[in-house]
């Protein structure tokens, strides 16, 4: 690069002093602070492999304690010899050794060629009585990580993974010399003008990069410098009107949600009314052609003779509408949950057992199918009103001369309660309708005590949903939170 520098005598000569010492001093700071960034990317990768090599270790040793802890408990000690050796086989190189010892502290099962340093440093954390989860380090040719096994809460023994710190030397080495030859070739290749040209450029970026912290943190008034240098100045632009759309569609979307909102609320509250009235109308309509009767055979007299039948009539009618309203309260303001500790299974069994009258009486067999013993934290109350209305939705629905089952089962988070029956089932195109509030497919009923199951899954965390049966009818399936799956 040429540089034409003007002036004559003192002066000139003046003036590129001046520019040779800040061209010096420009390409000293920059090597300085290369080597800073280097000594400083170097720490943080050494820092991010260490920590990386021990988090592999501990998730790694918490994960083979969960699997190991029946073998553990059954004193299957083939089957935790041959963990120990198929966890040492899969990297040689990073796990030095892996092993289980009882909560006598006794070795049931260790990897070939496990450290006998890092034997007897596990016997003086054990001899300690420690709780661990542990991570040691005891010498500069291995670390271990131990973690408690554990079955119900209660501790079992100690699983053990013993790894090489060294592997992570070796890959710094191997970052160090790319960095090394990398930077040799950036440093000796923009040294000269980093200083000068990259405060030129970056002035207007800055600019920039503030005016886009500020439009992230919500801030869509905010406008760029249409006017900088070059490209800069058409960027400003582009960023000026895409800041200009995206708050024209933000107020576009936000008036979409707000009709939106609107119409749903409308059409639920249309909905209800609807349903409401239509389940109230045909008892109140009875009731009114009663009164009517009684008030023309009063006519004339004051000695009224009230048929008992009307009266059972009448007072059928009424409890009709007090149900409906009961019902619709139920579902329109569900009370608060109250939970406690709840054994499933024994809640099953005697919920079927209070329902096998109402099932007997209809032709159904009501029948338990036992799952895996599990602890629910439910409100008692509302789960026997959902699960009451299931098995009676599915008598309601099934055929004379068949079953019913009622049982549950255990998914990875959560616990399954569901009722089967051997009726026409629930057509896919209906499954996602059948929860809502008044759909009913049977006359006669109010369509609420599904829409209430759902509810009450939802007040707990859970969700509901149908499938086909195994013979044919249709499934509800609770699905319920279990309190400490992992």
């Amino acid at each position: 690069m040429a540089w034409s520098v003007t002036g004559r005598g003192k002066g000139g000569r003046r003036s590129l002093g001046i520019f040779s010492v800040l061209v010096v001093m420009g390409s000293l700071l920059a090597l300085v602070s290369a080597s800073l960034v280097y000594v400083a990317v170097y720490r943080a990768a050494q820092a991010t492999l260490d920590r990386g090599v021990r988090e592999r270790a501990s998730d790694l040793a918490r994960q083979e304690a969960r699997r190991v802890a029946q073998a553990l408990v059954a004193g299957d000690t083939y089957a935790l010899a041959r963990v120990a050796e198929e966890i040492v086989a899969s990297r040689p190189e990073l796990w030095l050794g892996a092993g289980v010892w009882d909560s006598a502290g006794e070795a049931r099962a260790r990897s070939t060629g496990f450290p006998a340093a890092a034997e007897q440093r596990v016997r003086e954390l054990l001899s300690a009585d420690a709780a661990g989860p542990w991570a040691a380090a005891s010498a500069a040719e291995w670390a271990l990580v131990l973690e408690p096994v554990r079955v119900r809460a209660e501790r079992v023994g100690s699983f053990v993974l013993v790894y090489d710190p060294g592997v992570v030397g070796a890959q710094l080495s191997q970052l160090r010399s790319a960095a090394a030859r990398g930077g040799a070739l950036v440093l000796l290749a923009t040294v000269a003008l980093a200083i000068p040209l990259t405060a030129w450029i970056a002035r207007p970026i800055r600019r920039l990069e503030a005016v886009a912290e500020r439009a992230a943190a919500g801030d869509l008034a905010v406008r760029a410098d249409e006017h900088a240098w070059g490209e800069a100045g058409a960027l400003g632009r582009g960023v000026n009107r895409l800041l200009e759309r995206t708050a024209a569609l933000l107020a576009e979307v936000a008036e979409a949600r707000e009709g939106a909102h609107r119409a749903r609320l409308s059409a639920s509250l249309s909905q209800l009314g609807a349903g409401l009235a239509h389940e109230i109308r045909n008892p109140l309509t009875t009731v009114k052609l009663l009164l009517d009767h009684l008030w023309r055979a009063a006519a004339g007299t004051t000695d009224v003779r009230v048929p008992s039948r009307d009266l059972g009539m009448l007072e059928s009618q009424v409890a009709k509408i007090d149900a409906v309203l009961e019902e619709f309260v139920a579902f329109a303001r569900p009370a608060g949950l109250r939970p406690a500790a709840l054994e499933l299974p024994g809640f099953a069994q005697e919920c079927v057992r209070s329902l096998e009258v109402v099932a007997r009486e209809a032709g159904i067999r009501l029948i338990l199918e036992p799952g895996p013993p599990v602890v629910l934290w439910a409100d008692r109350g509302k789960l026997d009103q959902a699960l009451r209305n299931l098995v009676k939705n599915a008598v309601q629905h099934a055929p004379p001369d068949t079953a019913v089952v009622v049982g549950w089962d255990l998914g990875a988070l959560d616990a399954l309660l569901w009722v089967e029956d051997q009726g026409a089932g629930v057509p896919p195109e209906l499954r996602d309708r059948i929860f809502e509030p008044f759909f009913a497919q049977r006359s006669g009923g109010l369509g609420l005590g599904l829409a209430i199951v759902r509810s009450v899954a939802e007040q707990h965390g859970g969700t509901t949903m149908v499938t086909a049966g195994r013979s044919g009818g249709a499934r509800f399936t609770v699905r319920l939170p279990r309190p400490g799956a992992p």
